[in-house]
């Protein structure tokens, strides 16, 4: 069975209730700013805690209360507390594995063995000096990378915390309100 982590806008009012604020389809029904399967989602989830008990305002139970069997279970996190972040990544990147991105555009599962710029430069002067070190144990260590079987790439990192929330919060500012003061994002999963 399928489970998803969805994440909406909502907003807290001057006495502390959350309530939902969109996005609303066409019949009234909310609709989520992103939504991800648990096998594509990123951990942004984690970072969410249960929207308290006196914080529940009537309409946000109403949007989200689908059956009594079932505990009402809406995460918030304000706004202010979201993690930062670029979606877009850059470094040295193995050039196998940019190449195989630029067949499939694929970056799921790919670009693990990455090296900061300023950490790439070190190494390259450290080979250019002392050439490719050889001190491993053949038999349990993979040989050491050279500089050389790396490149310096820019990518899109679509599955990444850092997309998740760019998308909420551009969700944010096609719903933003003038007399708004506290902005929340609203997670539901399952």
């Amino acid at each position: 069975m399928s489970y998803y982590y969805e994440y909406y806008i909502g907003y807290e009012d001057d006495h502390g209730l959350i309530h939902p604020l969109g996005p609303f389809d066409d019949r009234g029904k909310i609709c989520p700013a992103i939504s991800r399967s648990r096998s594509f989602a990123s951990d942004l989830h984690d970072y969410f805690y249960t929207v308290p008990e006196n914080k529940r305002s009537d309409d946000l139970i109403n949007t989200f209360h689908t059956d009594d069997d079932y505990p009402f279970n809406v995460k918030m996190l304000s706004f202010r507390e979201l993690p930062g972040g670029d979606f877009v990544k850059h470094g040295y990147f193995l050039i196998s594995d940019v190449e195989e991105y630029l067949e499939d555009g694929d970056c799921w599962d790919r670009f693990y063995d990455k090296l900061d710029p300023l950490v790439y430069s070190q190494k390259a002067m450290a080979e250019a000096t002392y050439g490719l070190n050889k001190n491993y144990d053949p038999e349990t260590e993979d040989p050491p990378k050279s500089c050389a079987d790396y490149m310096y790439f820019v990518y899109p990192d679509y599955g990444s915390k850092e997309y998740e929330v760019h998308i909420i919060l551009q969700a944010k500012e096609s719903l933003y309100r003038y007399n708004i003061k506290d902005y929340v994002v609203l997670e539901t999963e399952g």
